[in-house]
């Protein structure tokens, strides 16, 4: 790679230095306007990057449609029973059957989904004098 080029690294190290909290800190001084302007830095970076992992999207699963699909199937009573329940005990699957417990991770098979690892960077940016 050339010297005229950014490596992926210095990409990723870059964003994070930019998205830092430190920006949060300074957009109360910018009264609003529009600006131009050209500054030349230099970042020091640390940046660790995390494995790639498995996770559980649970608000991809249509669970408002599966709740309406299954009291629908119900009679008043039972639907009373069923919500009276659910509030007093909270959302507890340690005491559902076995068969429940199966279709719940059935529902929620569509719902796992690699993620890319997380980026967590320590920077420091400081303007250079040209």
């Amino acid at each position: 790679m050339s010297n005229d080029k950014l490596s992926a690294v210095d990409v990723l190290a870059i964003a994070k230095a930019v998205a830092s909290k430190e920006v949060k800190a300074v957009r109360d001084k910018v009264i609003p306007g529009k600006y131009t302007g050209s500054v030349t830095v230099k970042i020091a970076y640390g940046l660790n990057v995390g494995e790639d992992y498995d996770s559980m999207v649970a608000a991809s699963v249509p669970w408002q449609k599966i709740c309406g699909v299954l009291l629908s199937k119900l009679n008043a009573v039972t639907i009373e029973s069923v919500i009276r329940e659910v509030l007093q005990n909270g959302a507890d699957t340690a005491e559902l059957d076995r068969e429940a417990r199966d279709a719940v991770q059935r529902l929620m098979e569509p719902a796992k989904k690699r993620c890319k690892g997380r980026v967590t960077c320590t920077a420091t940016v400081e303007p250079v004098a040209l």
